[in-house]
């Protein structure tokens, strides 16, 4: 074996042992909760308990079925977080969590059941195996908090802490995000619209700020404290990342790998993810932006994200490329300087939608149906290029609208991209493609 090789295996090694450390240490000091945990106590006039498997529920809200159902829904979450986390089954058969659903805190704090040397918070706080959730004007939005709480307490117990503040709050985020029948819990869900998911709001906050010219930069988001959650849009941002970065082809490995590293430090854990990304930063910070633009309900990841060539070819013959008409942006393959002006024709048909009949488009679009305020189906034309510097704020794409074809002037140079005109949520069930010939001028 070679000294190279031996510091590998010797550094890969002190890793694993580190965590397992962690873990152990973590185990302990649960240990004695999970012993007190469960125990009925005698509630003063105005509480009820609910109970499962895993939590004990003490609230000062009147009991419907609503909120009968929360106990089922937390122990349902159990099976979903031990995937992701990678914690045997067995391990948390007797893992339970004391949790409280406050309508009044002052009532909570007369009781005993809120300690005073916890800080005010918005809506929910996590410590130990103990959980505090405000109540919330809508019951998803109730299931919303208990998950997120729940995710804190099952990522403390299991690393010993929570990592950095935009990983904890985003993972929890993207975990309370759910859907419920009343039976089966699917976690980890991208709403397909507002009325799935009442008072949450978080793409309504996305578009605003992008439009606003304000949407952060990763890094930005990376760098977060653990004070910056006393803003709402630091909820909303940690869990975009979390979205990208766990489904982008070009992270998506190392963020699963960043949820097996022994976390000592918010600095640590975000260090060692950006060592993993380095190389390939510049061009994530561009698809980072592309993608922000279409974080919206019905976002669906494996059409919506952008995906950069790594060595686009400059444009210089005449060039044919097919657009997918179930994919978001398409990178072209070929680049051009802004300044650059092209002949662009575009032909063929495809179909959007299945239900009830599809519509047929060709690349002008759909003159009865819009889409931002376009024709649904237009091709549309964009440019792209890696980013050696991080921008003060993320900006979206610049459009031009290409449709049958015409003479374009590049405005910013980079890599060619093209999609039809339709919101990331609708392309999956569509068909067929476009050819788009691509010729440019002569320089003068």
């Amino acid at each position: 074996m070679t000294l190279g090789k031996r510091k590998l295996l010797s550094a890969a090694l002190a890793m694993a042992a580190v965590a397992l450390a962690s873990e152990l240490l973590s185990q302990r000091l649960y240990a004695q909760d999970d012993a007190a945990a469960g125990v009925a106590r005698e509630l003063p006039p105005g509480f009820s308990r609910i109970s499962g498997k895993h939590i004990e529920l003490v609230t000062d809200l009147t009991l419907d079925d609503d909120l009968r159902e929360l106990p089922a829904v937390f122990d349902a979450a159990l099976a979903g977080w031990c995937e992701v986390f990678e914690i045997p089954l067995p391990t948390v058969e007797t893992w339970r969590v004391e949790t409280f659903l406050m309508r009044d805190r002052q009532r909570f704090i007369a009781a005993g059941f809120l300690p005073k040397s916890i800080a005010h918070f918005i809506n929910g706080f996590q410590l130990g195996n103990r959980l505090w959730v405000n109540d919330q004007p809508s019951a998803y939005y109730r299931r919303h908090l208990l998950l997120h709480e729940g995710t804190h307490w099952i990522m403390s117990r299991k690393f010993g802490g929570l990592g950095p503040p935009w990983l904890a709050e985003g993972m929890a985020e993207w975990l309370g995000t759910h859907r419920w029948d009343g039976q089966h819990l699917e976690m980890g869900t991208i709403p397909t619209n507002s009325d799935e998911v009442p008072y949450w709001g978080r793409t309504k906050l996305i578009q605003e700020q992008i439009h606003q010219g304000v949407a952060p930069s990763l890094e930005t988001i990376l760098r977060y404290s653990n004070t910056a959650h006393q803003q709402q849009e630091a909820y909303v941002w940690s869990w975009a990342a979390v979205v990208f970065l766990k489904h982008h082809p070009d992270t998506a490995a190392a963020f699963a790998q960043l949820l097996k590293q022994p976390w000592q430090g918010s600095d640590d854990a975000n260090r060692w993810l950006f060592t993993q990304l380095r190389l390939d930063w510049p061009r994530i910070r561009q698809q980072w932006q592309a993608t922000i633009s279409d974080l919206d309900y019905g976002f669906d990841p494996e059409h919506g994200l952008l995906k950069l060539s790594t060595k686009p070819r400059p444009l210089r013959d005449p060039q044919t490329v097919l657009v997918q008409a179930t994919e978001g942006w398409q990178a072209s393959g070929f680049a051009v300087a802004a300044g650059t002006r092209l002949t662009i024709k575009a032909t063929g048909e495809f179909s959007v939608g299945s239900e009830p009949k599809p519509w047929k488009c060709t690349p002008a679009g759909v003159q009865l149906e819009y889409n931002h305020g376009l024709p649904l189906g237009r091709l549309l034309m964009s440019t792209a290029s890696t980013l050696q510097h991080e921008p003060d704020f993320a900006k979206p794409l610049t459009i031009q609208q290409v449709g049958d074809g015409g003479e374009f002037t590049i405005t910013q140079g980079g890599e060619l991209l093209f999609r039809i005109n339709e919101s990331i949520g609708g392309l999956a069930d569509n068909s067929g493609a476009l050819s788009v010939a691509i010729t440019m001028h002569a320089s003068k």
